[in-house]
């Protein structure tokens, strides 16, 4: 009933607005005719981008659902295939960040790597993307790539929640990987950063060990 109405409401703007034109009005009456007439299709283009934005996300819940009332066997595929199809959105982000973790569960680290880097496209999801995106390479021993990756999640998301995260995992690269008075320094700044809790313990840990 309301679409109805803004469809008759848009169609009588628009005619009005062409009459006007018609008549050779002032220039000021066709100059806001006009004004009118983009307005109406500003408004018609808002409604259409709604309807594919609530899709979009009815499609993804859909895909979930699937494997929700499937537990004991689970099928992923709704949920592949929407992740393909809407690339660079935010539900397709939070798609690949799903996928992501049952990539994770199965050790597929690569697979995981892979779904982590498409969500770290979309703008809300870069920097915890790019968090998860660092653990799946430290799993892969691409160490040198952890090291430049938390660098730079140093420099862009320095004061974001997984900060502390990013700097263990960049500490253990940095150990793994034979710099071991590197991995002591950054180990101590996390004790700094943060000097309670499981990373500070971690990292304390690691400084009592590692000689």
């Amino acid at each position: 009933m309301e679409k109805n109405k803004q469809n008759i409401n848009n169609h009588g703007i628009i005619d009005k607005a062409v009459l006007a034109v018609k008549n050779h009005k002032k220039p000021v009456i066709i100059g806001v005719a006009c004004i009118i007439a983009v307005a109406a299709i500003i408004g018609g283009v808002q409604s259409y981008q709604q309807k594919k934005y609530q899709k979009l996300w009815s499609d993804f819940f859909l895909a979930q659902l699937a494997i929700d009332q499937n537990k004991d066997n689970i099928d992923l595929s709704a949920l592949e295939t929407f992740v393909s199809n809407n690339k660079n959105t935010t539900a397709g982000a939070e798609g690949a960040m799903l996928l992501a973790e049952f990539a994770w569960q199965n050790k597929d680290y690569k697979k995981a790597e892979d779904l982590y880097t498409q969500a770290a496209q979309v703008k809300e999801f870069e920097p915890l993307a790019n968090a998860a995106l660092i653990v799946a390479k430290l799993a892969q021993n691409k160490y040198d790539e952890v090291i430049s990756m938390a660098d730079d999640f140093a420099r862009d998301y320095g004061t974001h929640f997984a900060f502390t995260q990013v700097l263990q995992n960049k500490a253990l690269a940095l150990e793994l990987s034979g710099k071991t008075a590197e991995a002591k320094e950054v180990y101590t700044q996390i004790v700094q950063q943060e000097p309670s809790g499981y990373n500070a313990l971690f990292a304390e840990n690691k400084l009592k060990t590692l000689k």
